[in-house]
């Protein structure tokens, strides 16, 4: 199966095809996630985000659900202190 991201990416290059105005990048919350050192990976049918795991199973039923977080950088920051103190009990990296 192909990964999803690599459908958009050739969308992107399709002569003719146009992506809906106003859609949001979908590449732009993996961007920022490696940006801020961030990473995850796959285990037991779920997406582990090191703070925040999501099962990959029924996601269609939760594509229209609200975002879980906001990806202003002060949002950002406070899941980055508190995953820091909840696993180091110290604030690690940059902002210490």
């Amino acid at each position: 199966m192909t990964p999803l991201l690599l459908h958009w990416a050739a969308l992107r290059t399709t002569p003719g095809f146009e992506l809906p105005p106003g859609l949001e990048d979908p590449f732009e919350p993996l961007i920022l996630l490696f940006e801020r050192d961030g990473g995850f990976h796959t285990e037991n049918g779920e997406v582990n985000l090191e703070y925040k795991a999501v099962r990959m199973a029924g996601w269609r039923d939760r594509a229209e659900d609200p975002p879980m977080v906001s990806f202003a950088a002060e949002a950002l920051d406070e899941i980055d202190r508190v995953g820091s103190v909840a696993q180091f009990g110290y604030v690690v990296g940059p902002s210490a």
